[in-house]
């Protein structure tokens, strides 16, 4: 794990010695520090000054030194370092099912605490759990089983497992995961019809007030009857995404369907849904779920960082005007705030002082341009003006 340390023993000196040790994580080669105000919240990266990509410093054996001289006074701040190079830890689930357990009638509760609610069909009848699987009992045609739980929150990314034990015949058999459901009536869904001619259609489509559209669409590939597909639907904002693939074959780096939507749905819930569509011929279908598991949108891990959150910092002004050098801080020098009835120093105050150069100066030039040749030519000059320096108090 990266360590990091924030030093301010210069006493003449308003700048931070920012360190952090990269060694033990290999991959690392580069990485940024960020200081984060604790008051505004504010997070604002340290700029590298040598050797660096982006915000990020090239390190030396694992090793990086920052300089912060743009921290501000009086105000306590803390600093953390990350890499886009840094391994990720695993995100904690906001909730998973493993179904490691035997239930008639019911689903009863997720290993991750929370109860399963059940809607439509034939209700608890239609649900059961069997060691390692959710099932839904499709004994008829165009009913929309539901398993939902609620996960607290609106966005959502959703992995579960899902498989038809037959070839759908006459019509599709649907199974999509859900996200956002308030209801039966109020819900997105996203995930795969198993095609009446042995493919299958990753699809996104929602409820809302009861009426349903189908927001988009991909053709994919052959499925086999029994053989499990993994469905992952994701909904952050106004984006949802959805893609599907066999278990055991490699997942697609993009998504087959990904598309934004303006909906107010707004439920919490998330969960999974089956239906034999209405004209299919396959008679009675149990369909298993597996492996269930919702994070939040976007986050799949949390990548791996330091920071100083327990030692804050904080730069006194004490009384003194800085003049900083951005790019040379030896150069520093406190300059006291003295009233004006006080003749010399020391006096007190406080205040922060800032010295830039301004836009080089030209002073306006025009002349008449008067007949000329090779042996009577024309110079033309432009003065140039002193640079102005601006000091702001």
């Amino acid at each position: 794990m990266p360590v990091i340390s924030a030093s301010t023993n210069h006493p003449s000196r308003p700048y931070v010695l920012v360190q952090a040790s990269w060694a033990d994580v290999p991959s690392v080669t580069q990485a940024a520090v960020y200081r984060v105000n604790t008051v505004t919240g504010e997070c604002v990266p340290l700029r590298p000054y040598v050797c660096y990509d982006g915000w990020e410093l090239v390190l030396s054996g694992g090793h990086g030194t920052w300089w912060d001289t743009e921290a501000p006074f009086d105000v306590p701040f803390y600093y953390l370092t990350t890499s886009t190079l840094a391994p990720c830890l695993p995100a904690t689930p906001l909730a998973y099912d493993l179904f490691g357990r035997t239930v008639v009638d019911g689903w009863s509760t997720a290993t991750s605490g929370q109860p399963w609610v059940l809607n439509g069909g034939t209700n608890p009848g239609n649900y059961d759990v069997v060691p390692g699987s959710g099932t839904h009992t499709l004994d008829s045609t165009n009913v929309i089983r539901y398993s939902t739980l609620d996960i607290g929150q609106t966005d959502f990314d959703l992995l579960v497992d899902v498989a038809s034990p037959v070839t759908a015949a006459t019509t599709p058999i649907t199974t999509r995961a859900v996200g956002r459901f308030a209801d039966p009536s109020n819900t997105y869904l996203g995930g795969l019809v198993f095609g009446i001619g042995g493919t299958v259609t990753v699809q996104i489509a929602k409820i809302d007030g009861g009426v349903g559209t189908l927001l988009g669409q991909t053709a994919g590939d052959a499925y086999i009857p029994g053989v499990p597909w993994r469905i992952q639907f994701q909904g952050a904002g106004t984006t949802l995404r959805a893609k599907a693939w066999q278990v055991g074959n490699p997942v697609p780096t993009s998504w087959a369907v990904s598309l934004t939507d303006t909906s107010t749905l707004s439920g919490t819930q998330a969960g999974v849904s089956s239906r034999r569509d209405a004209g299919n011929t396959n008679g009675t279908v149990v369909i298993p779920w597996s492996n269930f598991e919702v994070s939040q949108a976007c986050v799949p891990c949390a990548p791996v960082t330091a920071d100083t959150s327990d030692s804050p910092v904080t730069l006194v002004s004490d009384g003194r005007f800085w003049l900083s050098d951005p790019v040379r801080p030896c150069n520093d020098r406190p300059v006291p705030l003295c009233p004006t009835d006080v003749p010399a120093p020391p006096c007190s105050g406080s205040g922060i002082l800032f010295v830039g150069m301004g836009p080089e100066i030209y002073g306006a030039n025009s002349f008449t341009m008067r007949p000329m040749n090779r042996r009577r030519n024309i110079s033309a000059t432009r003065p140039r003006g002193d640079a102005t320096t601006a000091l702001r108090l």
